[in-house]
């Protein structure tokens, strides 16, 4: 028998600006590609970057590149939606809601990497 069971903490306020307000639920090192789980709702234009530069103790390695995922689907993406990115920096790069770019070369998914969300400061109205 199998059980597995865990906890994420999320400031539910209808925007996505704190730790565990997404989850990544999948990440392939074959195919480069993620998924992630909203657990707060995600308003209009929306900016998620994702870098896979590794932790080398008191900062990123520069050498590595980052994903922009944005809600460009003109409505407020609900909580519960799963957000699938495959070929994750790749010429044939698909996202099946919202668009993503590679913003700085070199994004990839390779066996032993690690892929970090960068939780920006946001300045809200």
């Amino acid at each position: 028998m199998f059980s597995c069971s865990f906890s994420v903490y999320s400031a539910i306020d209808g925007d996505i600006d704190d730790a565990g307000d997404i989850v990544f639920t999948a990440y392939h090192d074959t195919i480069d590609g993620l998924a992630f789980l909203f657990m707060d709702d995600c308003p209009i234009g929306e900016v998620i970057t994702f870098t896979d530069s590794e932790w080398i103790g008191s900062s990123f390695n520069s050498g590595e590149g980052d994903l922009t995922w944005t809600n460009t689907t003109g409505a407020i993406i609900t909580k519960g939606t799963l957000i699938i990115i495959q070929d994750a920096g790749g010429a044939s790069m698909t996202t099946n809601i919202g668009s993503t770019v590679e913003t700085d070369s070199g994004f990839g998914t390779a066996n032993g990497d690690q892929v970090y969300w960068l939780l920006l400061e946001k300045t809200k109205p």
